[in-house]
C-alpha cells in the first residue's frame, strides 16, 4: 500500500516510499539503499543493515518531496534581463547539470541489470542521453561565460544611459538567431525521439520500480528543457536583440 511522504516512518517499506514519490529514489541511492532489490525491506531494516540513522534518511526524503510550483501567470517578459538571466542560470542550468547525468545513470543501471533483451529501446535512450549531455553542457557554459555577461553589460549601460552603450553592441542579432535555431533543432530532435521511444514517458505495464523511476526522471527533464527553451528563445533573446536595435537607433537619431 502506498503512503504519503509526510507519514514516513521506520516501518515504511522502501519500495512503497519510492512508488509514492519517485524523487525518493535519489535519496536512497545517495545512501546506498537499493530501492529495487531491497524494496521489500522496511526503512528501519535497510538503515540498520547499512549503519544509517533512519531519522536522517526520513528528513532527506521529506526534503526531496517538497515541490516548488511556479505559476503560469508569472510575467517573465517583465523581468529585467539581468534577473531573467540569473533565473535561467540558477534554476535551469543548475538543474540540467545535475539532472542529465542522473537520468543517464538510471538508464545505465537498467542496462547493467540485464534489461536490454526485454527492452531493446533502452540502448537508444542511453545514446540520446549521452548526446544531450555532450551537446548541452558546453553550450550552457558558453552562455554563462560569454553570451549572458555581454547581455547584462549592455543592459546595464542602456539602463544608466551610458554614452558608450553603442560601443558595446556587437550585432548580437545574427548569432542569437543562429544559436536559437540550432538549439531548437537539437532539442526538438532529441526530445522528440525520447518521447517516441518511451511512449510519452509511459513505463511498460510490467516495468520494475527502477524502470518507472527512470521514465519519471526523463519526463521531469523534458518539462524543464521546454520551459528553459521558452525563456531563452521566446523572451530573453528577442528582448536582447531589440535592446541592441534601440541603442543603435538612439545613437543614429
Amino acid at each position: 500500500m502506498s503512503i504519503k511522504l509526510a507519514d514516513i516512518h521506520s516501518g515504511s517499506l522502501v519500495a512503497d516510499i519510492v512508488s509514492q514519490d519517485y524523487r525518493a529514489a535519489d535519496v536512497f541511492l545517495k545512501y546506498g539503499i537499493d530501492f529495487c532489490y531491497e524494496g521489500g525491506w522496511s526503512l528501519g531494516a535497510a538503515c540498520l543493515a547499512k549503519g544509517l540513522d533512519p531519522e536522517r534518511i526520513i528528513e532527506g526524503l521529506k526534503k526531496a518531496a517538497h515541490g516548488f510550483w511556479l505559476s503560469n501567470d508569472l510575467a517573465y517578459e517583465d523581468w529585467s534581463l539581468g534577473f531573467l538571466i540569473d533565473f535561467i542560470i540558477n534554476v535551469h542550468h543548475y538543474y540540467l547539470r545535475r539532472a542529465m547525468p542522473a537520468s543517464s545513470s538510471y538508464i545505465s543501471a537498467l542496462l547493467n541489470a540485464g534489461h536490454l533483451e526485454k527492452y531493446p529501446e533502452l540502448l537508444r535512450l542511453q545514446e540520446l542521453m549521452h548526446k544531450l549531455e555532450a551537446e548541452s553542457l558546453p553550450h550552457i557554459q558558453q552562455e554563462e561565460e560569454v553570451l549572458f555577461p555581454y547581455i547584462k553589460q549592455v543592459a546595464h549601460a542602456q539602463q544608466h544611459r551610458e554614452p558608450y552603450a553603442d560601443l558595446l553592441v556587437k550585432t548580437l542579432k545574427k548569432p542569437l538567431q543562429q544559436i536559437s535555431a540550432r538549439e531548437h533543432a537539437l532539442f526538438n530532435e532529441i526530445l522528440g525521439e525520447l518521447r517516441e521511444l518511451t511512449a510519452g514517458y509511459t513505463p511498460p505495464a510490467d516495468a520494475c520500480l527502477a524502470h518507472r523511476v527512470a521514465f519519471y526522471k526523463l519526463k521531469e527533464l523534458d518539462a524543464d528543457i521546454v520551459q528553459h527553451l521558452y525563456l531563452e528563445n521566446r523572451i530573453l533573446f528577442p528582448r536582447a536583440i531589440q535592446m541592441e536595435l534601440d541603442i543603435l537607433n538612439a545613437k543614429g537619431s
